[in-house]
């Protein structure tokens, strides 16, 4: 998987909500459980930040939806907090949510999850966790009995609840807790457990007009390279990886859009192998700083990167992670949530891609790092490994991007399934035109 960290430009949202709701939003603009890959750039001799020559570079930012203000729910003691009600609007392509711990800080061991989520009329999707209840697969993070599953994330989460053939149908409106929960082995913690100085959590929600089936989305796309990375080092090189990832996304009808690159390498104090064994690990944190400060020296730059909705591919030599129960193992790609958003708390949604050896037998190529850097994007859009609990591969057993194995993702011809499309394209951060709303 690749890596990636979605941001937005923060919109007024409506009026405060009544106490225990929140406004959805009037969607009038268009608009993180970690997930690890083993699955295998290019030697092409780097020439520094040269991609301003990119054909695809698109300077122009979109706006986020228009996130409620939110409402401020306490934990109790189980590790709960209290219950809040979320308006469903008719004919919605999804309803988003997205939750900060209060206070946040990039060193609590406790991260958060979206439980007990149920429509007005009766619908489950996302069940009870009971505090001390463990996932089916220890420190996997994803909750492996829900209708629709949601992610244990650090610091900040993120839902996207949608139907995007049709659009959610029936109005309404969802109940919903947050649940604290140990980041590295997904197990429900009491308040306060760990040391955890978490005792409040910010929801706000969004949604925004059903789309038709072949309108056509965009995504916006900054790739940040890190020192000693070779791969995509010139234009010609970074147009043969931005070329498969556009080629993949087609038949989605969603358009990646390459933004001029950030160059890493002058500013960041960190090993040629990042420990990606958490998200709330310090190379990571150490990392996300780093992409924010060079954001910030990027002429013409517009606020700080957090406050911009866009898909940030982060190109590192090397990553590697140690599993809870010990042993460890390079990695081709690392994404810290899905479904990725921008970044409330202290640490946003990154995808990081390897670019090296790093004990694999070769490097990649371009363009196999292009596949590569889609499947890492899928999962920031939202979707899961199809050979899992929660994947959507195509019925005919074709190959597909979002297989968990190397060989499966560099098959030829490889994409994404007809369900995994549509996941896609209800995401927040795809727009679109304002016109191509039903």
């Amino acid at each position: 998987m690749g890596a990636v960290a979605l941001l937005w430009v923060a919109c007024q949202g409506p009026p405060t909500a009544p106490a225990g709701s929140v406004d959805a939003g009037s969607g009038a603009h268009t608009g993180d459980g970690a997930v690890l890959d083993t699955q295998g750039g290019d030697s092409s001799e780097s020439h520094g930040d040269d991609s301003a020559a990119d054909a695809h570079a698109q300077p122009a930012m979109p706006l986020q939806p228009d996130w409620s203000i939110g409402e401020l729910l306490t934990f109790g003691q189980d590790g709960r907090s209290g219950p809040l009600k979320v308006p469903l609007p008719l004919a919605r392509r999804y309803l988003a949510l997205r939750a900060e711990a209060v206070p946040a800080s990039p060193a609590d061991e406790a991260c958060l999850r979206f439980v007990d989520v149920q429509r007005s009329d009766g619908e489950v999707w996302v069940g009870a966790d009971l505090p001390g209840a463990a996932t089916a697969t220890l420190g996997d993070g994803v909750c492996d009995d829900c209708p629709r599953p949601v992610s244990t994330q650090h610091g900040y989460a993120l839902a996207v609840f949608a139907d995007p053939s049709q659009g959610l149908a029936g109005a309404g409106s969802v109940q919903l807790r947050v649940q604290l929960r140990h980041c590295a082995t997904d197990l429900a913690l009491p308040l306060g457990a760990l040391g955890s100085k978490i005792t409040q959590v910010r929801v706000q929600a969004a949604s925004e007009a059903a789309v038709p089936a072949a309108a056509q989305g965009t995504l916006a796309v900054v790739v940040a390279r890190g020192p000693g990375v070779t791969v995509a080092g010139t234009p010609a090189a970074m147009a043969v990886m931005a070329e498969g990832v556009v080629a993949a996304f087609a038949p989605a009808h969603v358009a990646p859009s390459f933004q001029p690159a950030l160059d890493l390498s002058a500013a960041t104090p960190l090993p040629a192998i990042l420990d990606v064994s958490s998200p709330a690990s310090p190379h990571l944190v150490a990392l996300q700083a780093a992409v924010d400060a060079a954001w910030q020296a990027q002429p013409g730059a517009l606020g700080a990167l957090q406050d911009r909705r866009v898909a940030v591919v982060v190109l590192w030599p090397c990553l590697h992670h140690q599993g809870p129960k010990g042993g460890g193992h390079s990695l081709a790609g690392f994404s810290s949530r899905i479904p990725g958003g921008g970044r409330v708390g202290p640490s946003a949604s990154l995808v990081v891609v390897a670019t090296g050896e790093c004990g694999r037998g070769q490097p990649p190529t371009s363009a196999e790092l292009g596949g590569t850097v889609a499947h890492e994007l899928g999962h920031l859009l939202g979707l899961y490994h199809s050979d899992g609990a929660h994947g959507l591969p195509d019925a005919s057993g074709d190959a597909d991007l979002m297989h968990s194995k190397h060989g499966r993702i560099g098959a030829p011809g490889a994409g994404f399934s007809t369900l995994q499309r549509s996941v896609l394209r209800a995401h927040p951060d795809v727009t679109y035109a304002p016109n191509t709303g039903f």
